[in-house]
């Protein structure tokens, strides 16, 4: 059933049902209410429009150039707030029409505001995401709260006349546009999870704006009877819907700040477990990455890092039995000798360098160590080295890269702790490491011997008495060798005299 009344004359009967409420003259109402509902035709159109595709612009390159400044500008210039706010105005009178084309309004800028910040990613130079995008990508209870405070403070100023300075900085507070510019910013570069995230910021400012708008306009006396929003069906149904809406975002936004304490407390109980395997080993915690069970520890410093097979055993009551360990350590060693004038222009630092790092390598460390990398810089050149342990550059290898490239430098080296790599395909020698790893510096486990077959590998083992962390093993040689079915022996360490480890391999047992 059609509605008679038009929103204009259900405006008239509003300001004459407010008579008795003194907090607002019946001119003050009308203020109030052309502001909450200002006047529309094309011309506000369009204006409306210029200023959201100016603010669009402005957000997606502040989030390009990672410049909060610029960011800021686009908060301030942006529109979006005006058909919120005569959206919630609309929604507490019970004017149906102007809440249909307020809404009409919203959606219609959420869809061409994320087109155009995907069309200028898309045009824009090659960039990362910096922390401008990535904040705006992970809300928690703490945005829910900003929105909440934002669209109070938002609707409060607007009933009042004389808060209307104050409206600027509801604009930066609440942050509409650059949301909304993440999102088509990610959706542009093909990372739905981030869009995602910021997506779902956008609607808790959304949702929260409406609803605590409403609250306050009833409160201020602005709306002069709650029962105004329930004389039209479908406003009503809208406004059920947003409060909603209001409700179940608060639930994702919960979940992920649960979810963000516990990471914090993981990290810091995994950042105490390495200090505590570091003892005391001069070396600095550059970083600790945890990604599921994995952990990543970068280290700087003179001394030699332990065991990373230790520090994963240590971590398994915090992570878990499949907790995967990597640890990489930068040693610096400067170079003093003379800078020479023998080397070959024609050749780069990186070719100068390779050679002389690979025969130190293979002279001083054999063939389970392998240069992965040089990253060769003005006045550093880093080796990125993987083996079993962590290599140490000499002051004679420092000396002769600085004669060979011609110019001082800093000689560093980062380790990644890996068996079997370089010239050791030879999966009875890969096992042997393994095995040599998980035994460590116990006295009480000695390798006799390790065989592989096709299909299977065998380990000796002599020990005092059963060794623990057997299963451990089974699995770390099952995982390194790719497939095969490990099987451990062990005899009394009092029965049999340990000579070198012995290692077969039948034919065929490379694949």
């Amino acid at each position: 059933m059609t509605d008679p009344l038009t929103d204009t004359s259900r405006l008239d009967a509003i300001v004459e049902e407010a008579l008795s409420d003194g907090r607002f003259t019946p001119s003050e109402r009308r203020a109030v209410m052309a502001r909450l509902l200002p006047r529309e035709g094309r011309g506000a159109v369009r204006r409306y429009g210029v200023m959201l595709l100016l603010s669009v612009t402005i957000a997606a390159v502040g989030l390009a150039a990672n410049s909060a400044a610029v960011v800021i500008g686009a908060m301030l210039v942006a529109p979006l707030m005006t058909p919120l706010m005569t959206f919630a105005t609309a929604c507490a009178l019970g004017l149906p029409q102007r809440m249909a084309r307020a809404g009409f309004v919203i959606v219609a800028s959420i869809v061409l505001s994320i087109a155009l910040a995907a069309f200028l990613g898309w045009i824009l130079p090659e960039f990362e995401f910096g922390s401008e995008i990535l904040s705006r990508t992970s809300p928690d209870v703490r945005d829910f709260i900003v929105a909440v405070a934002a669209g109070a403070a938002g609707a409060y100023a607007v009933a009042r006349d004389e808060l209307s300075t104050s409206l600027p900085g509801v604009a930066v507070a609440v942050a509409l546009v650059p949301p909304l510019a993440t999102v088509g910013i990610t959706l542009q570069a093909g990372q739905t999870d981030l869009a995602s995230g910021a997506l779902l910021l956008f609607l808790t400012n959304l949702v929260a704006i409406i609803v605590v708008s409403m609250v306050v306009l009833f409160g201020t006396g602005v709306v002069p009877t709650i029962r105004l929003v329930t004389r039209h069906p479908a406003v009503s149904a809208v406004v059920m819907f947003v409060v909603i809406a209001f409700f179940a975002v608060f639930v994702p936004l919960a979940a992920r700040s649960a979810s963000a304490v516990q990471d914090a407390q993981q990290r810091a109980e995994v950042r105490t477990v390495v200090e505590d395997w570091l003892g005391d080993a001069e070396l600095l915690i550059d970083d600790v990455e945890i990604d599921g069970a994995d952990v990543t520890v970068d280290l700087i410093g003179p001394d030699d890092p332990p065991r990373a097979f230790d520090l994963r055993t240590d971590l398994e009551p915090i992570l878990g039995g499949e907790t995967d360990v990597a640890v990489r350590w930068s040693e610096q060693s400067l170079g003093l000798a003379l800078a020479g004038q023998t080397a070959e222009d024609s050749l780069s630092t990186s070719e100068k360098v390779e050679p002389l790092v690979s025969d130190w390598l293979r002279t001083e460390y054999g063939d389970g160590f392998e240069l992965l990398g040089i990253d060769a810089r003005l006045e550093e050149i880093v080796l990125e080295i993987a083996g079993p342990s962590a290599p140490v550059a000499t002051r004679a290898l420092a000396d002769d890269v600085v004669v060979a490239i011609g110019r001082p430098a800093t000689l560093a080296v980062q380790w990644v702790q890996r068996l079997g790599v370089g010239g050791s395909a030879d999966p009875g020698v890969i096992a042997v490491e393994v095995v040599d790893a998980w035994i460590g510096p116990r006295s009480s486990v000695s390798l006799i011997a390790a065989s592989t077959t096709t299909r299977s590998v065998t380990v000796d083992l002599a020990a005092t008495d059963e060794p623990l962390g057997v299963s451990r093993l089974v699995e770390a040689l099952e995982s390194r060798l790719g497939g095969l079915v490990a099987s451990i022996r062990v005899v009394r360490l009092d029965e049999v005299q340990i000579t070198d480890p012995e290692t077969s391999v039948e034919p065929g047992a490379l694949g």
